[in-house]
């Protein structure tokens, strides 16, 4: 059975959902992640959030999945030169901040950098944090500037689908566009 354009392949919720401060340092950016990630459902200010108390994105802090989670979900990321950037870019930052070291797991740091870096929707958040998505499944489509599928918002805030551009046939893999739709070549 194939998937007819406009046809709906996916509907789910997102796995996790963090909104950072964003860095112009990769290295600090990977920090931030890590930070929020391993923080839990608590607020930057330290005290703990209540299960719906603050919406996704509007706060600093960490919604859905958290780093046990997603490890056992096996995301893809990426090979040994971008492991290598990653921790290039971490490094830079560490060297000049021992105490800052000493508070991160060097594994989890570049690990959740690697799964973010290959899996993650980042868009603009409220205040001007950065908000990345990872979802279970819409997460390993791969990109293409001539995509078979696309991203659309789903009906609530935590919901996306992934829906056909044109026929898909069984076994095909599954290609969107990592860029806005007006990039799309199809």
């Amino acid at each position: 059975n194939d998937s007819e354009r406009g046809g709906l392949l996916v509907r789910e919720k997102y796995m996790t959902f963090v909104s950072v401060h964003p860095f112009e340092c990769r290295g600090h950016a990977h920090l931030e992640l890590y930070r929020v990630v391993t923080a839990g459902s608590q607020r930057e200010d330290g005290h703990e959030e209540q299960d719906g108390a603050s919406s996704e994105g509007s706060v600093w802090g960490r919604w859905g999945a958290g780093l046990d989670e997603i490890r056992k979900m096996d995301f893809d990321i990426g090979d040994d030169d971008f492991a290598s950037e990653i921790e290039r870019e971490i490094r830079s930052v560490l060297d000049k901040d021992v105490d800052l070291f000493r508070e991160c797991c060097w594994e989890d740091l570049v690990y959740l950098a690697r799964v973010f870096g290959k899996n993650s929707f980042s868009f603009d958040g409220e205040d001007g944090r950065r908000n990345e998505v990872i979802f279970p499944t819409i997460s390993r489509a791969s990109h293409s500037c001539a995509p078979n599928a696309t991203i659309r918002e789903g009906s609530g805030r935590d919901e996306s689908l992934l829906v056909a551009l044109k026929s898909i046939l069984p076994g095909e893999p599954i290609k969107i566009c990592y860029l806005p739709d007006e990039y799309l070549l199809c």
